[in-house]
């Protein structure tokens, strides 16, 4: 027969031993972060680490502030910074018990980045003066008025030294 003493132990082992595996049963949070663009299928980096074309999901491990560019061609670069803060049930103490959840937990973080079109209509005063020049009608350039100056100044003359 078994003692008490001895019994207790069993009993605190197989309890142990329960905890582990419904801890290795537990799921985790997860966190990633969705980017948009409009219009769709700019080319994105996030912190320098290009993510490909939008929409694009990419996890992320850290909350804290993250660059974002998104470019197109035809279109002008789009940048942002943005911070991720935390939600409530991620900041310790809530954290381990989302860890400990028997499911994952996803955190989505959503980003969107709008791209304004380029403009590709010439300059009017560039249109005037391309127009004037191929008449020949340019105006006198600003310097026409001054002197031409000299590229060497000569030096001084001396009889040798003194």
């Amino acid at each position: 027969m078994l003692s008490s003493g001895s019994l207790r132990q069993i009993l605190c082992l197989r309890s142990l031993a329960a905890a582990a595996v419904l801890c290795g049963l537990c799921g985790c949070v997860r966190t990633k972060v969705l980017v948009t663009s409009d219009p769709p299928g700019a080319d994105v980096t996030m912190n320098s680490v290009h993510l490909g074309r939008t929409p694009v999901e990419q996890p992320f491990a850290w909350f804290w502030y993250y660059d974002f560019l998104a470019e197109k061609e035809g279109f002008e670069p789009a940048v942002s910074r943005e911070r991720f803060r935390a939600p409530l049930y991620l900041v310790p103490p809530m954290d381990l018990v989302m860890e400990m959840m028997p499911f994952p937990v996803t955190h989505t973080r959503r980003v969107h980045l709008a791209l304004e079109e380029r403009d590709v209509r010439p300059d009017p005063e560039m249109a005037l003066s391309d127009e004037a020049e191929s008449r020949g009608e340019l105006p006198p350039s600003p310097t026409a008025a001054y002197p031409a100056i000299p590229s060497a100044i000569p030096a001084p003359e001396t009889d040798g030294p003194q």
